[in-house]
């Protein structure tokens, strides 16, 4: 290890992926491995983005107040990255 870094504590971290089963980001079990599917950062965001912009449209085509879209798109938000 080099000199300056002795000191430094290696913090163990757990695995997200996306579950199949699920629908959504969740800690990986290897138990379980067929249910999950690896998928990067900006292809999670891309998802957001795609399900956001098609909630708000229907919200248009609903004639609801922007109010309720805005509350829509946080709700689709949340799900996702829940």
């Amino acid at each position: 290890m080099a000199p300056g870094l002795k000191q430094l504590e290696i913090v163990p971290f757990k695995v997200a992926a996306y579950n199949k089963r699920k629908l959504r980001m969740d800690f990986y079990d290897p138990e379980n491995q067929e249910d999950y599917e690896f998928i990067s950062g900006v292809c999670v965001c891309v998802c957001v983005c795609v399900c956001v912009v098609l909630v708000f449209h229907v919200c248009l085509c609903l004639h609801v107040g922007v109010h309720v879209c805005m509350f829509m798109c946080v709700l689709v938000c949340t799900c996702v990255y829940l």
